[in-house]
């Protein structure tokens, strides 16, 4: 995508009970939307967030999480990442595009 601070798009689908590591990408922030399914977010340090259907959760770059599904349904997510902001503030600027 020219000129987007959108890195990608991802689809993740949690089976009931698994888990999965946020380490390891630091230098981005996080948009995950929760499609389906209950579960929780366990970030370092913090008590677990629990998740269902129609959340947003956002996470700064650094965030150090881990995502879990509810034992008895999948957890399915729409994760969206972030360029980091030491890139995007290379692209030149964006203006609206106006046909009229």
């Amino acid at each position: 995508m020219l000129f987007s601070e959108c890195e990608s798009f991802d689809y993740v689908r949690l089976e009931p009970g698994a888990v999965i590591d946020g380490r390891g990408r630091g230098d981005i922030e996080e948009a995950w939307f929760v499609l389906r399914g209950e579960g929780e977010l366990v970030a370092d340090g913090q008590l677990p967030l629990s998740l269902r259907e129609g959340q947003l959760v956002l996470c700064s770059h650094g965030a150090a999480s881990r995502w879990r599904a509810a034992t008895d349904s999948p957890l399915e997510l729409l994760f969206l990442a972030l360029m980091p902001a030491s890139v995007s503030r290379q692209l030149p600027e964006r203006t609206p595009f106006n046909e009229h």
